[in-house]
């Protein structure tokens, strides 16, 4: 079944997922059901649905993109720090973050930066007095 054609076909311009699934339904009565949830979330990661509240959709426009955050870069700090960690502990697990990345939903009320390393527990003091 062609989903783009099964879209064209329901009426009105906010729909529920049992509106499209009736709308699959009724162009193809062996349509199963069972893999409705599989094929409607394709549909919402391939951009071609917009949901807009609970259990409403839209038809996604072509122009209408979501925008994609991006944090900051890196400070120097945060860059050194891992590649010190990388080189000198290779096959380590870890996560580097910094609380200036939280400033733009907070408010920016973290006065100091702060790096946050988080690794495998035995390797905490090694990784610490590095």
């Amino acid at each position: 079944m062609k989903y783009a054609y099964a879209l064209d076909h329901i009426t009105g311009s906010i729909f529920s997922r049992q509106d499209l699934l009736d709308s699959f339904l009724f162009l193809d009565p062996d349509y199963n059901t069972g893999s409705f949830n599989r094929h409607f979330s394709k549909l919402l990661s391939a951009g071609f649905l917009e949901c807009i509240g609970k259990n409403l959709y839209i038809k996604a426009n072509k122009d209408s993109k979501k925008e994609i955050y991006t944090y900051n870069t890196p400070s120097d700090e945060l860059i050194t720090a891992e590649k010190m960690i990388s080189s000198e502990f290779p096959l380590v697990d870890f996560i580097i973050w910094e609380t200036v990345s939280l400033n733009e939903f907070i408010n920016h009320l973290i006065a100091n930066n702060t790096i946050i390393v988080m690794v495998e527990k035995m390797l905490t003091d090694s990784i610490f007095y590095s």
